[in-house]
């Protein structure tokens, strides 16, 4: 079930609402719980966008799982397993 988001047009009040898809026009039916006016309305937000932050790495046992992952990695695909560790000098999807 989808959440979504409400705001009414006269005294601003939002808020969100998990609901089925078929049941999501529902609350702007209703009148607003706190002024009582019909305006509420179904809004949409923007999801916050970031930037890459490059401290941020994989933690000091990462290339342990890596190893641990491969063996159980049929061959052909261990390459890109080991690309992706940067095990063998190489980093898979770098940007």
């Amino acid at each position: 079930m989808p959440t979504y988001d409400y705001a009414c047009g006269a005294c601003h009040l939002q808020f969100e609402a998990l609901m089925f898809i078929a049941e999501r026009d529902q609350p702007t039916r209703k009148p607003c719980t706190q002024c009582g006016k019909k305006q509420v309305q179904r809004v949409f937000k923007t999801a916050p966008v970031g930037g890459v932050d490059k401290t941020l790495s994989p933690g000091s046992d990462f290339k342990t799982m890596m190893h641990k992952v491969a063996r159980g990695v049929p061959e052909r695909y261990r390459e890109t397993l080991y690309k992706a560790a940067d095990l063998r000098g190489g980093k898979l999807g770098t940007q």
